[in-house]
């Protein structure tokens, strides 16, 4: 079976559960339309294709939500931007008022501290989820749940209008 055929089967077999997550992540149906598509496109882009298996739907998933996070990331940059010029230069704006220590002070504070630990090392720290395995000596299973739990803990402090 040819590449283009394979990937047309994964999109079928996979797209609805992509779709639900980027869109529960992003709030946004376009958008997640769009991340899904891209992750598809980039499959096509690339040498090796996936073989079908379970380990190919967390993939998917896997790819999904770091796309949303790296598009959550930016919307959270683009607002501090705006705050920047909405009030003046950043001289102008005390440091502590920006969102983004807002999210650092309620990890810190408010998230379970093995939870809180594992988010900062992951996101503020950049690290792969591998090294988060080996320094917290925990599953790849128990790192999601703690990074999923601490996510939509500060999606509903930070954003508590939202459906979620």
């Amino acid at each position: 079976m040819d590449k283009k055929r394979h990937i047309e089967r994964l999109f079928r077999r996979h797209y609805e559960r992509m779709f639900l997550t980027a869109s529960t992540l992003l709030r946004d149906k376009e958008e997640a339309r769009d991340v899904v598509s891209e992750v598809f496109s980039r499959l096509l882009e690339q040498d090796s294709c996936l073989d079908g298996s379970q380990n190919t739907e967390a993939y998917l998933l896997v790819s999904v939500r770091n796309r949303c996070l790296n598009i959550l990331a930016h919307r959270l940059v683009m607002k501090k931007n705006a705050l920047h010029f909405s009030e003046g230069t950043a001289e102008d704006t005390p440091y502590e008022e920006l969102p983004l220590d807002d999210i650092l002070q309620y990890i810190q504070d408010d998230l379970p501290p093995q939870t809180g630990r594992i988010v900062r090392m992951r996101y503020a720290e950049g690290m792969p989820y591998r090294e988060i395995e080996r320094q917290t000596q925990l599953s790849r299973i128990a790192v999601y749940k703690h990074l999923r739990k601490g996510i939509e803990k500060l999606r509903k402090h930070f954003n508590p209008d939202s459906n979620g």
